[in-house]
């Protein structure tokens, strides 16, 4: 691996972990695994999933199809759950709003003009971005024409209480 290289870019990798038992720690290396390893609680990156969809394409479909459509999440996030990718989630309201450093481009939103709007999150942790894209791309959401899903590295920033 070269000096420029990220190490989570590199199929595999060594993980030192850290093991807090009672009041001691024990160090061991846990050796090598691949960028796939199921085992994703050891690979800390997060990312946040942001659905966007047309509420015009959502109010058109039939009951039974949000029934499937609901199916098709509720299995989707399950799967990342029992695979350990799945951190926390929930849908959003359709009603919001967008604030501008000036009262005049305070909006209803969120996105009025676009005819879009963000429909859900998930944060989910991965490998890398290249590891969260293809997981993504199993996303109920892209079932429809107007679905997509943006995908954003999460920074851990220190928290000030701690400091």
């Amino acid at each position: 691996m070269g000096v420029s290289e990220p190490l989570y870019g590199s199929e595999k990798f060594f993980l030192r972990v850290r093991i807090l038992a009672h009041d001691s720690s024990i160090q061991c290396n846990m050796g090598a695994f691949s960028r796939h390893t199921p085992n994703i609680f050891l690979m800390t990156t997060s990312f946040l999933y942001l659905f966007r969809e047309s509420p015009e394409e959502m109010a058109r479909l039939s009951p039974a199809e949000l029934q499937e459509d609901m199916a098709r999440w509720m299995t989707w996030t399950e799967a990342l759950a029992q695979n350990g990718n799945l951190e926390d989630g929930q849908p959003l309201l359709a009603e919001g709003r967008v604030v501008g450093p000036t009262f005049e481009r305070l909006k209803d939103g969120p996105y009025p003009d676009a005819g879009e709007i963000v429909s859900g999150y998930l944060m989910i942790r991965a490998a890398h971005l290249d590891h969260a894209t293809e997981l993504a791309k199993a996303c109920p959401i892209l079932h429809y024409e107007t679905g997509s899903v943006e995908i954003r590295e999460i920074i851990k920033l220190p928290n000030p209480s701690n400091a």
